[in-house]
């Protein structure tokens, strides 16, 4: 086998420490720059989550290596992490996909992720049919 047959037999390693968990929830943001100031603001959609960062789907480029994300919780109270920005891509330009490592401490992080997956589950439980 020539290495160009190689590159196509090779699997793709998911080199993440923690799993992703799929969620759709509207988040807003603010992308900051590295003083804090902010930069835009918009909203998005959180595709997937995991005890460590989150994939923000947005219809707008972010160009700041930090962000600030918030959202409402199930209790009413506002919450919001910060978090750097990984990378941010597109296939249209239309619609963008960001990937955020939070910046918060491991037990922050895991707070977050499970306010958001509870509020997910929530709403999906009580859609009518």
């Amino acid at each position: 086998m020539n290495n160009s047959d190689k590159r196509f037999n090779l699997k793709r390693i998911d080199r993440r420490k923690f799993p992703r968990v799929p969620t759709r929830n509207v988040v807003s943001y603010l992308s900051l720059d590295e003083n804090g100031n902010t930069l835009s603001h918009g909203m998005g959609k959180a595709i997937d989550i995991s005890q460590s960062g989150i994939r923000l789907e947005t219809s707008q480029k972010i160009e700041s290596d930090y962000i600030l994300l918030e959202f409402v919780d199930l209790e009413d109270t506002l919450v919001n992490i910060k978090g750097k920005v990984a990378y941010c891509s597109s296939y249209d330009q239309k619609v963008f996909n960001i990937g955020i490592s939070f910046e918060g401490t491991h037990e922050e992080n895991i707070a977050i992720a499970a306010k958001l997956l509870r509020i997910y589950h929530t709403r999906k439980n009580n859609l009518p049919n």
